[in-house]
């Protein structure tokens, strides 16, 4: 369930999916899925026009609603630094992520890439900067990493402090 998964939720999505997503996040998923290149590269070079370029942090501040482009419109593009900041002082860190929390890979201390848990071991992600919108097993994204050489990889999970209970 890697890869195309996204593209086929994109031809199929409806309201139904993703139930156990909130009422702000589930629309804002689908909202992607359904247009799974439109913050990408390939994108921008096929149509100049294109007002935006997104990366996997930037996804998931929009999607959780926390920070967006400056018209609100769509996702933007986050460095791994400010993302960093971004969760230290908006969200609270878990030991065990729940369906709608943000879980980060991490290569020892640096963030390397950031997802929505949307499922048992199901998220949804940007493939990078600039890539596609997409569903995906965190398994199987831990090991994309892995086998590209990556060594000392760890998954943290986060809610934001707006949404803890606790």
């Amino acid at each position: 369930m890697t890869g195309t998964l996204g593209t086929e939720l994109s031809e199929h999505s409806s309201e139904q999916e993703f139930p156990e997503l909130n009422e702000v996040i589930r629309p804002k998923v689908l909202e992607l899925l359904k247009k799974p290149n439109a913050g990408s590269d390939a994108f921008r070079i096929n149509h100049p026009d294109a007002s935006y370029l997104s990366n996997c942090h930037g996804t998931m501040l929009y999607v959780l609603n926390i920070k967006t482009s400056k018209d609100g419109a769509h996702p933007d593009f986050i460095s791994n630094t400010e993302m960093q900041e971004i969760i230290k002082d908006n969200f609270v860190q878990l030991d065990q992520p729940n369906v709608g929390d943000l879980l980060c890979f991490f290569q020892g201390t640096d963030l390397i890439h950031s997802a929505l848990m949307i499922g048992q071991d199901q998220i949804f992600e940007q493939t990078g900067g600039g890539g596609v919108f997409q569903t995906n097993s965190s398994t199987a994204r831990h090991m994309t990493f892995k086998n590209a050489g990556m060594k000392q990889l760890s998954i943290h999970g986060y809610r934001p402090r707006s949404l803890d209970s606790d």
